[in-house]
């Protein structure tokens, strides 16, 4: 049983780590596709970078986002390597900049189902944007969710004044 652990354990990590470098690797492709920008003349507002919170000046070399969110290179570069998603606005910069990730291979040779996935040409996205999922998915298959928002700022009452324990806590010392 200790030998089945250890061996399970290790196939699982080997794959996390398969898994993380095809994901680093992605996003180094990805940092080719980013433009850098030398900033020629002072920009008409003080924008500044919010990972180092300094003023991006005339002769720094930045990173143009295509969300529009500007930053210095060298601050940006690792942060995405790390991340994968714009620090402003959680923009994947994987699926932005259409780089595709091996998928995994799920090879089970004690098995007779084959999936299509066992082919290693087979590429896909390494997340789904939110409209390609919208496209996908019918009203049909999506659950009706309704609420009714109740207006209550007429009865304001001060805390403790509801709740009779709260009064027999503050008698009690």
């Amino acid at each position: 049983w200790l030998i089945f652990y250890y061996c399970q354990r290790h196939r699982a990590r080997t794959a996390k780590d398969r898994l993380q470098s095809r994901l680093s690797n992605a996003a180094k492709k990805a940092l080719t596709k980013i433009p850098l920008v030398n900033v020629h003349e002072n920009p008409p507002t003080e924008e500044s970078c919010v990972i180092c919170l300094d003023i991006i000046k005339t002769g720094d070399t930045i990173r143009k986002l295509v969300c529009g969110h500007t930053f210095h290179h060298h601050c940006v570069d690792p942060w995405l390597l790390n991340h994968r998603h714009c620090p402003l606005c959680n923009l994947d910069i994987l699926a932005a900049y259409r780089v595709a990730v091996p998928s995994t291979i799920n090879r089970r040779r004690h098995s007779n189902v084959h999936n299509i996935n066992d082919n290693p040409s087979v590429f896909s996205l390494a997340t789904t944007s939110a409209s390609r999922v919208n496209e996908q998915s019918t009203p049909a298959n999506l659950p009706t969710i309704s609420a009714t928002i109740k207006d209550d700022s007429s009865d304001v009452r001060i805390h403790g004044e509801q709740n009779p324990m709260f009064r027999l806590d503050e008698n009690s010392l």
